[in-house]
C-alpha cells in the first residue's frame, strides 16, 4: 500500500541522482553553445557539490547548533549544490527545472521527519555558498 510516509521516502532518495544525472548529461548538449568544456564543468561540480557535502557531514559531527544533531542536512545539501551548478551554467532559465526538484526534496525530508526545517535550510545554504564560491572562484582564475 503507497502511504504518504512511502511517497515522501522516495522523494527524499529520488532527486539527488536526478539532479547529478542532469549534471553528467552535460557531454550530450550541444558543445558549439556550451560556456565552458564539459570536463571543466565536471571538475567544478564534483568540487562543489563534494566539498559541501563533506562540510554538511561533518557538521554532524560536532554540535553545530544545539539542539540540531543532524544539522546541516546532507541530502539537501547535495541537491542544492547540484542545482546550484546546473542554475550558474546553463542559466537562470533552469531554476524552473531545478528550484521544484530541490523544494519536494526538502518538504519530504521534512514530512518523513528525517530533519527539521532548520536542517534542510542550513543545507540549502550551505550548498548555495559553497558552490557561487567555487564557481566564481574558479571563473576568476581564468
Amino acid at each position: 500500500m503507497v502511504t504518504a510516509h512511502s511517497i515522501a521516502d522516495f522523494l527524499s532518495s529520488t532527486f539527488n541522482p536526478a539532479l547529478g544525472l542532469l549534471i553528467l548529461e552535460e557531454p550530450l548538449r550541444d558543445q558549439r553553445s556550451a560556456s565552458e568544456p564539459w570536463p571543466l564543468f565536471w571538475l567544478r561540480s564534483a568540487m562543489a557539490v563534494g566539498i559541501a557535502v563533506a562540510l554538511a557531514e561533518t557538521g554532524k559531527h560536532y554540535e553545530v547548533w544545539s539542539g540540531h544533531p543532524l544539522f546541516p542536512s546532507g541530502h539537501a545539501t547535495l541537491a542544492t549544490a547540484a542545482a546550484t551548478c546546473l542554475v550558474l551554467h546553463r542559466g537562470p532559465r533552469w531554476l524552473w527545472v531545478s528550484a521544484p526538484c530541490v523544494l519536494l526534496m526538502g518538504c519530504s525530508l521534512i514530512y518523513g521527519r528525517w530533519h527539521s526545517p532548520d536542517e534542510v535550510l542550513g543545507g540549502c545554504a550551505l550548498a548555495v555558498l559553497i558552490t557561487l564560491a567555487i564557481f566564481r572562484g574558479a571563473r576568476s582564475a581564468r
